[in-house]
C-alpha cells in the first residue's frame, strides 16, 4: 500500500474549522491537542476505509478526498511520486431549513 500524506495547510484549515464549531470538543484545548485529535481521527477513518472511493466524512463539516500526491502540481517532479495525498474538504456553513432552493434538474 502506498504512503498517505497530508499538506500542513489542509491540517491548519481543518483544525481551525473544528475549533470554531458550536459545542466544539477541541475549542478549549491547546491547538496542538486539537491538531493531534484531528490527525488521529483522520488516520482512523482512512484505516477503516482503505479502498473507499470519493470522499470520507472525518468530522462535522470535514471530508477527506484521497488523490495521487502532487496531482495539483502537474508538470513537476511529483508526477511519478507513488504517495497518495489527502485533500481536506470543508463545509463552513450549516443548513438553514428556512432558506432552501429547489434545483431544476
Amino acid at each position: 500500500m502506498s504512503q498517505i500524506v497530508i499538506s500542513e495547510p489542509d491540517i491548519v484549515a481543518a483544525v481551525a474549522h473544528l475549533r470554531v464549531l458550536p459545542y466544539s470538543a477541541t475549542a478549549s484545548m491547546p491547538v496542538e491537542w486539537s491538531r493531534k485529535r484531528f490527525l488521529d481521527t483522520l488516520a482512523a477513518t482512512l484505516k477503516a476505509n482503505p479502498k473507499a472511493n470519493g470522499t470520507l466524512q472525518v468530522a462535522p463539516g470535514v471530508w477527506a478526498l484521497v488523490q495521487p500526491f502532487g496531482v495539483d502540481l502537474a508538470g513537476t517532479e511529483f508526477d511519478r511520486d507513488e504517495r497518495r495525498q489527502v485533500w481536506v474538504l470543508l463545509r463552513s456553513v450549516g443548513t438553514d431549513p428556512g432558506r432552501i432552493e429547489t434545483l431544476a434538474i
